[in-house]
């Protein structure tokens, strides 16, 4: 056997002279549509590959300006006018008493409370 026969002949018996594929864009057919996440975010791939374990870390005031749709800095005037536009727009009485809105409505409500107690303090 000539010496790149004899590599290849190794490479295959590392994987038991099965076939294999490369993962990723570069792969064969096999990997098209196939993605290996970062579970735990440690990769930070992307930012809606955020994942769960990275959610429950938040403080509750991070989590208050994500459903205000704020980011810090905040003052006490930014926060009372987005509250206020959020509340017009999922107000049960103005959606025709949808649950959904309603449940909306008190996240909104809830996440207003947090982010002004932490304001005031």
């Amino acid at each position: 056997m000539a010496e790149d026969e004899v590599e290849a002949d190794i490479r295959r018996d590392t994987v038991w002279q099965r076939p294999t594929w490369r993962l990723g864009p570069q792969g064969n057919r096999l990997s098209q549509g196939f993605r290996v996440t970062d579970g735990f975010g440690y990769f930070n791939e992307s930012p809606e590959a955020e994942s769960t374990a990275a959610a429950a870390h938040r403080s509750p005031e991070a989590e208050a300006l994500l459903v205000l749709d704020l980011s810090a800095p905040v003052t006490q005037a930014a926060v009372k006018a987005r509250y206020k536009e959020l509340v017009k727009k999922h107000h049960p009485d103005a959606n025709g008493g949808t649950k959904a809105s309603e449940e909306k409505f008190k996240e909104i409500s809830q996440a207003y409370r947090i982010v002004m107690a932490s304001l005031m303090t």
